[in-house]
């Protein structure tokens, strides 16, 4: 998570980079900020949180229901036919491999990201 942080803001850095997941009230923040503030979420697919784990498919899913109209992108380890797959029934837009070097993955994510925004209009 920090060294995502890290790299996005050296990568980007006029870029507003919030990261959540190192404190516990970040789970009740997260969803605000999001709906309200974000034009990229960048969500893992297993998310440990105090008492078990959420699925970032899960947490997109409810982000899109309650109109989200930014991008969603999942990053997973586990690049199994079943996860992607558990990304598009999601809504999710786009799904990246965690073995992808972040470098790499920021280049991709401007690429998909501006896809996105010609689709949207």
């Amino acid at each position: 998570r920090s060294s995502l942080d890290l790299l996005i803001r050296a990568q980007l850095p006029t870029a507003d980079v919030r990261v959540f997941g190192g404190r516990l009230t970040d789970g009740h923040e997260f969803p605000t900020l999001a709906l309200e503030q974000a034009d990229i979420v960048i969500l893992d697919q297993n998310i440990d949180i105090p008492g078990g784990e959420v699925k970032g498919t899960n947490v997109a899913r409810r982000l899109l229901r309650k109109g989200y109209q930014g991008f969603v992108c999942i990053r997973s380890a586990n690049d199994s036919d079943e996860d992607k797959a558990l990304v598009e029934e999601s809504g999710a837009h786009w799904f990246i491999d965690k073995q992808i070097p972040i470098r790499r993955m920021l280049e991709l994510l401007q690429r998909e990201y501006y896809h996105f925004l010609l689709q949207r209009g």
